[in-house]
């Protein structure tokens, strides 16, 4: 899943961490990268996770 628009100072593991647990991505999520232009690339576990 690609994530873009998000402001640089939220684009860190911190952050992002918080974000995808509040969310409900905590159990789901196998990896994520972060950048400096406000976007974050996640890796799911499988394809029924990105599908739900």
């Amino acid at each position: 899943i690609d994530i873009s628009g998000l402001p640089q100072a939220l684009c860190n593991n911190n952050c992002v961490e918080a974000m995808l647990e509040q969310a409900g991505f905590a159990n789901v999520v196998s990896s994520f990268q972060t950048d400096e232009v406000g976007a974050v690339r996640v890796f799911l576990v499988s394809w029924p996770a990105a599908t739900h």
